[in-house]
């Protein structure tokens, strides 16, 4: 009986860590994009990929699902996901506030194999 207790405990812990890396991995993807519109809505140089297209990246890219994707773009609060956004951009070392570092940092990753740039096209 103890024995049995103890494997339930484990695999009930696993698949808590499973479920808690498969969110951060869409939340990551998401903050990513969120990013990306962010410089798309401060900067004006660049044209940001479409939700449908994004989603379909992170399926073909990072093994995504496309439907998750969707429902945490079209479903979660703007303001979350603002503030994602400018995390993500923070962590790269960017200023979401500073207007020419963002948009030079758009510049230069537009278009390009970046986690951010590859929803950005330059205009």
């Amino acid at each position: 009986m103890r024995f049995s207790l103890r494997i339930l405990a484990t695999c009930t812990a696993c698949a808590l860590a499973t479920t808690a890396t498969a969110q951060d991995k869409y939340e990551v993807y998401v903050g990513q994009y969120m990013a990306a519109a962010h410089i798309v809505k401060t900067c004006k140089e660049a044209t940001l990929l479409d939700p449908p297209g994004a989603a379909h990246l992170g399926k073909t890219t990072a093994g995504l699902r496309e439907q998750k994707i969707l429902r945490l773009v079209y479903c979660s609060k703007s303001d979350a996901l603002s503030k994602i956004g400018k995390a993500t951009l923070s962590d790269r070392g960017i200023d979401p506030t500073n207007k020419s570092q963002l948009c030079r940092f758009g510049r230069s990753v537009a278009g390009k194999n970046d986690t951010i740039g590859r929803f950005l096209r330059s205009k």
